[in-house]
């Protein structure tokens, strides 16, 4: 028996996540809604887009286009730190040991994320592992009527 406000697993699996993102079902609302609101102010102080695809092909790179945006010089050192620390070996790192070194206030979070899948598989491109054919054939139509021209462009790889 469920009560209002518990999580039904089964709406956690990959087929009730897919429907409700199509179906606007989200608990936030329309996933592109959400992304044309910061698309429109890209570029600007307050918001900026970093793709993962991007970030895996030129990490160091990307942590400069970062830290100019929040106006921190970074030397090379920290540069270097910083990508080691936010690669997926390096995260895997920190939350596999529950976050060693963190500030006392992050232990609660450490010890959540430990109880969760949080990390993927550190690649680009894992929605064919997940996607059947059909699920892939019924997102792109979806994806094409709902995306403009003037949305941002994805890579899906």
């Amino acid at each position: 028996m469920m009560v209002k406000g518990d999580i039904n697993p089964q709406d956690l699996g990959w087929q009730s996540v897919l429907s409700s993102f199509m179906e606007d079902k989200d608990a936030f609302g329309p996933w592109r809604d959400h992304v044309r609101e910061f698309w429109k102010i890209n570029g600007k102080k307050k918001a900026a887009f970093f793709f993962y695809e991007s970030i895996k092909k030129d990490p160091a790179g990307s942590v400069r286009d970062v830290a100019a945006h929040i106006g921190v010089d970074l030397t090379t050192e920290e540069l270097q730190k910083v990508v080691e620390h936010s690669s997926f070996k390096g995260m895997s790192k920190t939350y596999a040991t529950g976050g060693a070194g963190a500030k006392e206030g992050n232990k609660d979070f450490f010890e959540q994320i430990k109880t969760l899948p949080f990390l993927g598989k550190g690649y680009a491109g894992q929605w064919k592992d997940r996607f059947t054919v059909a699920q892939n054939e019924i997102f792109d139509k979806f994806y094409n009527e709902k995306m403009t021209s003037e949305d941002p462009t994805f890579q899906f790889e």
